[in-house]
């Protein structure tokens, strides 16, 4: 009776200190969601240097065969791109693998099994054993105490393995994510120049004598429906660059209160930016429509 109650008392004593890092899964998650809307940018360094050089060919009247543009460094910057945006994905989805609180649970049946048959020197669990009737529910109140000891242990790893990880990665990561921003609004200033191109072409359709009134308001449409469409663009840029900044705000609190992971404050802290980073890719796919 003894052995059963001091080991039920550190049970509850580990029941009591589980840890909870589902808040730092939600972050990973939300990070990898937003990263991977990359892809769907509707900019690249590619696509800036074929329409620049259509826009040259449109301006100096030139038709050829083809469009005869040398992208080969715009290609290789986009490969680039793409290369450390899947450096970084990868990262978080190491980062959620390790705090998904449903992966990898450690077994306890060989603890249960070994308490069943030290206890009660037999495997079956229910019955009377020297006056003490150990009822079904009893046993599993008893499971259930094991199960959440044993997840508790495995909760107290991964934030062993999360410390560690976080605390090897946020330098690198950190410039990282810097590089990926500094594309990201290189992309965007390539946007804003093709609207200064675009503002000078049309301009100078419309200011021409040698066309009607019809076809100058049909320019000036165009011109409009072009700009919307850039703008549009520009802001799909801004809010992944802006979920960037919140990705590497979230990391860095992490490496910065590595010591306690699981605080509420903490806690608290990294929801609002997976929040956050929800927020945006809610607004980029309004975009994207």
């Amino acid at each position: 009776m003894k052995k059963i109650f001091i080991f039920l008392l550190l049970v509850i004593l580990v029941f009591s200190g589980c840890i909870n890092i589902q808040n730092i899964n939600n972050y990973a998650n939300s990070s990898v969601s937003s990263l991977e809307k990359f892809q769907s940018l509707p900019f690249s360094y590619t696509e800036n240097c074929t329409d620049r050089c259509l826009m040259n060919n449109i301006d100096s009247s030139l038709i050829k065969r083809s469009d005869e543009c040398n992208c080969r460094l715009y290609i290789k910057a986009d490969s680039i791109s793409n290369l450390i945006i899947n450096y970084i994905r990868l990262y978080f989805v190491c980062i959620a693998n390790i705090s998904d609180k449903n992966s990898n649970n450690i077994t306890y049946l060989p603890i249960y099994t070994s308490l069943t048959e030290n206890t009660y020197g037999t495997t079956n669990a229910e019955g009377n054993f020297k006056g003490i009737k150990i009822s079904h529910s009893d046993v599993g109140a008893v499971d259930t105490l094991l199960s959440a000891m044993s997840n508790t242990l495995l909760n107290i790893y991964k934030i062993k393995k999360l410390k560690l990880f976080i605390t090897q990665s946020n330098p690198s990561l950190q410039i990282i994510l810097t590089k990926l921003k500094v594309i990201t609004n290189n992309l965007n200033n390539e946007l804003s120049f093709r609207e200064e191109v675009i503002y000078s072409h049309y301009r100078k359709l419309v200011l021409t004598n040698v066309i009607s009134a019809f076809e100058k308001e049909k320019i000036v449409v165009d011109y409009y429906n072009q700009l919307n469409t850039i703008e549009n663009k520009k802001a799909q840029m801004s809010l992944f660059s802006t979920s960037l900044d919140i990705i590497a705000d979230g990391h860095q609190k992490l490496f910065e209160n590595k010591e306690k992971l699981t605080a509420v404050s903490i806690a608290k802290s990294i929801a609002n930016n997976a929040a956050t980073i929800k927020s945006v890719i809610v607004s980029i796919n309004r975009l994207q429509k």
